[in-house]
C-alpha cells in the first residue's frame, strides 16, 4: 500500500504490529528508511519525511540513491505443485469434509499459512533515527 504522492514513487510497505498496534512503513529501495504512526494513513504522512532524511543522509555521505523500483512482474495467480500421493489424499478428503473443491482449499490452507507467518513476523524497527544515523 502506498500513497505515489506521499512516497516520492518510492513503494512503502506498511505492517501492522500485532501487539501494541502501532503502524509502520518499510521503504524496500531504501534499506533502513522506516517510518511508524499510529494509522495506515498516518504512516503515509510520515514516510514522505522519512524518505526525505535517507536522501538526504544518503547525499551526506556520498552514496548514491537508489530510483523508484517499479514492479513489472504479473503473477497469473497460478502454478503448479506436486505433492506425495497420501498428502493428495489428505487433501481431498479435507476438502470433501469442507465441502470445498480441492483448489479452493488448499489456497486458503495457503492464504492463512502465509497470513500466521506475517502475524509472528517482527514489524520493522520505526523511527527516522535510522536513517539520519548514517546506517541507511
Amino acid at each position: 500500500m502506498s500513497d505515489e504522492r506521499a512516497t516520492r514513487g518510492y513503494r512503502a510497505v506498511l505492517f501492522e504490529d500485532p501487539v501494541d498496534g502501532n503502524w509502520a512503513a518499510e521503504v524496500p529501495d531504501l534499506p533502513g528508511c522506516v517510518a511508524a504512526g499510529a494509522s495506515p494513513s498516518e504512516v503515509i504522512d510520515q514516510v514522505g519525511d522519512a524518505i526525505d532524511a535517507w536522501i538526504a543522509t544518503a547525499a551526506a555521505v556520498g552514496r548514491q540513491v537508489p530510483s523508484p523500483s517499479r514492479a513489472t512482474i504479473s503473477h497469473s495467480g497460478r502454478f503448479l505443485l506436486r505433492v506425495p500421493r497420501g498428502l493428495h489424499g489428505r487433501l481431498v478428503r479435507a476438502a470433501e469434509s469442507e465441502g470445498v473443491s480441492l483448489n479452493t482449499y488448499c489456497a486458503t490452507v495457503l492464504a492463512e499459512a502465509v497470513g500466521a507467518g506475517a502475524d509472528r513476523r517482527q514489524p520493522p524497527r520505526v523511527g527516522v533515527e535510522r536513517v539520519a544515523s548514517g546506517r541507511a
